[in-house]
């Protein structure tokens, strides 16, 4: 229930924003068994693209509205530490103005992939 939650909530803080959610895919479909001996370890896999802040399966400029909100103080957290993930596109753990600077560099063409997609 726990991913579910977390998906959910960043969903309804996307919609906040006045953008358009779409569902995201299962992390895991084994999700669902996971019992209180199960130790859950992050990681970026396959169902976080990077870049993708609001996880519409997409890096536009809503996820850049949406980081430069973040990097300014409009907005003062993630509503999850996937949508934290996907928006620290260089892989530093902050995110500040390389990241903001480098998705800007990404959406307008200038580069092709992100550092941690190398």
């Amino acid at each position: 229930m726990g991913i579910k939650y977390l998906k959910l909530l960043c969903g309804f803080v996307i919609l906040f924003f006045g953008t358009v959610f779409l569902p995201f895919s299962a992390l895991s479909s084994e999700a669902e068994n996971l019992t209180s001996d199960t130790i859950v370890i992050p990681s970026t896999g396959p169902d976080i693209l990077i870049g993708d802040i609001d996880g519409n399966g997409i890096v536009n400029s809503t996820d850049f509205m949406i980081l430069k909100k973040y990097i300014i103080g409009v907005i003062d957290e993630f509503p999850s530490q996937f949508c934290m993930m996907a928006a620290d596109v260089n892989s530093d753990t902050d995110i500040n103005s390389t990241d903001y600077a480098m998705m800007k560099r990404y959406l307008l063409g200038y580069i092709d992939k992100f550092a941690t997609e190398l």
